[in-house]
């Protein structure tokens, strides 16, 4: 027993756990590559060089200081407990940090947008919360001796409301990593589904890989577009919206067709301009541009902007806890109420505007040989029962400037709304209405083409 007590008093002098922990952080910050400034050996910027010449300087002087610490015995056993919590703490925060790291090298860098536990890959979430219980025992632990009777009620509140949100904190993490959702919001829910339902090609979007040098006898079909076309909340891509009108396509004609896809959430049209002309090369023989009613953003934003400064308190408090996350969005969902974007459209003078960019993205893929259609599509009809006068002014300016359009927005009067989304929090379209979609728009290509 006195070796077994030596050894533990050994232990906590030297602070092995801290001591550790620093190392693995340190080491994970050599993974990362900064985005867009490489000046310091073509890798970081001068910043980040700063904050890794800091990390190891400062993991000197703790390696320096606790091989000259004083002995332990003369520790009370609050002391030695927070110590002993603090540095398994520590240590189970940085492997969870090289975990995160070494999964991907951009989150290496996440520390620098005081991102100190929001990991999502689900083991390195669940190490960096037990590091946050851990080091919340360290707080108790260390404040309990200096309290009198009198303030003893106080602590005891105070621990129970802080274990309490430490336990929901916990059940929201592994509730996400097992059943992870799409929020309609940017939240860690929705990191951890695109981190399982998700996957991109060479060129950046969530599709297979294309030959530029096409089949003859293949047919392209290429969507463009947001959210929507790139199928958010929808976890398998055969149901997605260019996947089912290029399967109609083929039953339909007896040709074959392969899809093509080339989108990204919380873009807007002068993006899918670029888009098309990145994807032109791959030669598509049939682009649609899938648009949506918050696609004029650039010009009038339509879009509630809920998102917080990454350095403000609340920002900082967004990106490390999955349950502030969660508090915030409903918070915002019901102070904001519900916007109505399609509303912006009632202006002829901004929907005109909006319609030269249109008409740039439809003479672009005309001009190289495809035939092109803007399908625009809004599930909320189902709500509203029936297009409301932003939809009809947006349609009669289009087709008034030559746009060839094919709307989806009749085909879901009648419908219950919440068939039609993804969830009650995502109003993203679901499978459902993608098909309901799918089917006229693919009827009338029919049509259209064989004319």
């Amino acid at each position: 027993m006195a070796s077994v007590a030596n050894l533990w008093s050994r232990l906590l002098i030297l602070r092995i756990g801290t001591s550790l922990g620093l190392v693995l952080f340190a080491f994970s910050l050599l993974l990362y590559r900064s985005h867009t400034d490489h000046s310091v050996f073509g890798i970081w910027s001068h910043p980040f060089l700063a904050l890794v010449a800091v990390t190891y300087s400062g993991l000197a002087l703790w390696v320096f200081r606790t091989l000259h610490s004083g002995p332990a015995s003369k520790w009370s056993a609050h002391s030695k407990g927070a110590a002993a919590s603090f540095d398994i703490g520590v240590l189970l925060w940085g492997i969870a940090y090289s975990i995160s790291a070494l999964e991907d090298g951009k989150n290496a860098g996440r520390v620098t947008d005081l991102d100190f536990v929001g990991s999502i890959a689900p083991v390195a979430s669940i190490l960096e919360w037990l590091a946050l219980c851990l080091w919340a025992l360290v707080v108790l632990l260390t404040i309990m001796p200096k309290l009198t009777d009198r303030h003893g009620g106080v602590a005891v509140s105070v621990a129970a409301t802080v274990f309490m949100l430490l336990v929901m904190e916990g059940g929201l993490r592994v509730f996400f990593a097992v059943a992870p959702m799409t929020q309609g919001f940017p939240t860690h829910a929705g990191e951890l589904w695109a981190r399982r339902y998700v996957s991109y090609n060479s060129e950046g979007f969530r599709d297979a890989e294309h030959g530029k040098a096409a089949d003859p006898s293949v047919r392209r079909l290429l969507v463009v577009g947001d959210s929507f076309a790139y199928g958010e909340g929808i976890k398998r891509t055969p149901d997605r919206f260019g996947e089912q009108v290029t399967a109609r396509l083929v039953e339909a004609t007896g040709e074959f067709w392969v899809s093509m896809n080339a989108s990204k959430e919380d873009t807007h049209t002068l993006d899918h301009i670029e888009f098309l002309r990145r994807m032109l090369p791959y030669r598509p023989r049939l682009v649609v541009l899938l648009y949506v009613f918050n696609d004029i953003d650039y010009l009038y934003q339509v879009t509630p902007d809920w998102k917080a400064s990454r350095y403000s308190p609340v920002g900082v408090l967004y990106s490390n806890s999955h349950l502030f996350q969660q508090i915030y969005m409903l918070f915002k969902r019901a102070a904001g109420g519900r916007t109505d974007a399609v509303a912006a459209y009632e202006d002829d003078h901004l929907v005109t505007r909006h319609v030269v960019d249109i008409k740039r993205f439809v003479t672009l893929a005309t001009d190289h040989g495809a035939s092109v259609f803007v399908v625009p599509i809004d599930p909320s009809v189902a709500r509203s029962g029936g297009p409301r006068p932003g939809h009809r002014n947006f349609v009669r300016l289009a087709d008034k400037a030559g746009i060839p359009l094919i709307p989806a927005l009749e085909v879901f009067r009648g419908a219950e709304y919440n068939g039609l989304i993804v969830n009650w929090l995502d109003p993203h379209p679901n499978e459902r209405a993608i098909r309901i979609a799918a089917t006229h728009v693919a009827d009338e290509l029919r049509r259209r083409l064989s004319e």
